[in-house]
């Protein structure tokens, strides 16, 4: 049986369930997105924290946790860190010219981080810190600010 809308019309049942799919639709498209750019900003506060820091030996850390900021926030995010990960060592070989093991090296700690996130996604709810969360690769001495 069909109802009759607030505007007069006969909407049949199909028209409901469409319009249902494409607003949810919609709103993981826009979840997608927002969760894109904070994964991209997760990647430039983790660079400027790595500057900010100037640690011996911290590079690979730094990586991995900047996948695994950006990851946490969901499949967004996830393409987020894959992406950025990807320019970023095609920039690191192409124009400042590290090496080919250099890139597998990142690209291992970039991956890593991405892992953890994807492993331990329901501990953001609480007081897990990085170190905890990325052990593989975090400098003993490193501050426990980064």
């Amino acid at each position: 049986m069909h109802k009759m809308g607030d505007d007069g019309e006969i909407d049949p049942p199909a028209k409901k369930g469409v319009v249902q799919k494409v607003k949810e639709t919609v709103t993981e498209a826009i979840d997608f997105v927002e969760d894109f750019s904070g994964g991209v900003s997760d990647f430039i506060e983790t660079y400027n924290e790595m500057k900010d820091a100037n640690w011996k030996n911290s590079d690979k850390y730094f990586h991995s946790k900047a996948n695994f900021k950006a990851s946490l926030r969901g499949p967004g995010g996830r393409y987020a860190a894959e992406k950025m990960s990807n320019l970023r060592e095609i920039t690191d070989q192409y124009i400042k010219g590290d090496s080919r093991a250099s890139s597998v090296a990142d690209q291992k700690a970039n991956s890593y981080g991405r892992l953890q996130a994807q492993k331990l996604s329901y501990f953001r709810y609480y007081n897990l810190t990085y170190g905890d969360a990325l052990p593989n690769y975090r400098p003993i001495s490193l501050p426990s600010k980064h």
